[in-house]
């Protein structure tokens, strides 16, 4: 896995990534901080965001036609992502429709409507930060995700993070707890 603890520090997945009509991402995650950004790709006029907000995952598309559509996910009983326990967390696109799990256990649908099929993105994926913060539209925290990530995997395939694709202050292989 990957600690993520400075703010300044990102994984660029891709250079250029293209969502398309259906997407889908899905890792582990063992936040620090109830406050940080997942992933984030970028296009002229449109997004995808997945952001840690106040201890909720909130999971954001907008699509070329200013379709904005956003799910989110609370633990139940008002849990903490912090409580030091991995969860996988998988994030989906399907057309207008997007989804958000963790840990199996799907959230309810954020639906659009049916213009809103194809969201043109042509910027880098970011995980875990950003490069530009304040550039980036949509997004609604400006901190890097603290804590640490394992198991990326992109439309179902495994992704390498290799040492060039690490931006700032990110050790690989180790997760301390605090």
């Amino acid at each position: 896995g990957f600690f993520f603890s400075k703010q300044a520090s990102y994984v660029k997945l891709f250079e250029r990534f293209t969502v398309g009509t259906d997407f889908n991402i899905n890792f582990d995650i063992r936040p620090r901080e109830p406050d940080g950004l997942l992933f984030s790709v970028h296009g002229k006029n449109a997004y995808m965001i997945l952001e840690l907000i106040d201890n909720s995952l909130v999971f954001t598309v907008k699509s070329d036609s200013k379709n904005l559509v956003t799910t989110n996910y609370t633990l139940p009983d008002n849990g903490s992502y912090c409580d030091g326990k991995w969860r996988n967390v998988q994030a989906v696109k399907s057309k207008f429709v997007i989804t958000i799990s963790v840990d199996y256990i799907s959230t309810h649908p954020g639906v659009g409507s049916d213009g809103s099929t194809l969201t043109k993105t042509n910027r880098p994926l970011f995980l875990g930060g950003h490069i530009a913060f304040n550039k980036a539209p949509g997004l609604k925290t400006k901190k890097t995700f603290k804590g640490c990530i394992r198991n990326v995997q992109v439309n179902k395939k495994a992704v390498r993070i290799t040492p060039k694709m690490i931006h700032g202050d990110i050790w690989q292989g180790a997760c301390p707890l605090n």
